[in-house]
C-alpha cells in the first residue's frame, strides 16, 4: 500500500454520555488531533446511515451498530497547490484499529 500524505476529515461518532467514547475523545485531544465531535443522545440513525459507507472483502454491507465510531480520510495523493487530491474513507471503532502512523499522519489541533 502507499503511505499516506496525511489523515485528515476526522469524525467521532460517539454516545452522549458514554464512557467508551469520552475515552476515545480524550485519546484523539491528548494527541491533540484535530477532529469533529459528533455526539447523540440516540446514534442509532447515524449508525444505520453509516452503515451504507462501508464495505467488507465480500462486498457486504460493514454495520455499525456501536459508538464510539472513527471515520477519517486516507490522503494518498494531493496535489502540490492543494486544488486536487486522491483519498479513501476509511474507519476504526477502537484506537488500535488506526494505521500506526495515524497519530503521526493525522492533522493536529493548531
Amino acid at each position: 500500500m502507499t503511505t499516506p500524505v496525511r489523515y485528515d476529515n476526522i469524525h467521532l461518532y460517539g454516545k452522549v454520555g458514554q464512557l467508551a467514547t469520552s475515552q476515545m475523545r480524550a485519546w484523539l485531544d491528548t494527541r491533540a488531533i484535530q477532529f469533529t465531535d459528533l455526539q447523540y443522545e440516540d446514534p442509532t440513525e447515524s449508525l444505520a446511515a453509516l452503515s451504507t459507507w462501508f464495505r467488507d472483502e465480500d462486498e457486504e454491507p460493514v454495520i455499525f451498530s456501536e459508538t464510539p465510531l472513527i471515520i477519517y480520510d486516507i490522503v494518498i495523493w494531493e496535489a502540490d497547490d492543494g486544488s486536487d487530491s486522491y483519498r479513501k474513507q476509511n474507519y476504526a471503532v477502537q484506537a488500535s484499529d488506526l494505521p500506526s502512523d495515524f497519530i503521526e499522519l493525522a492533522i493536529k489541533v493548531s
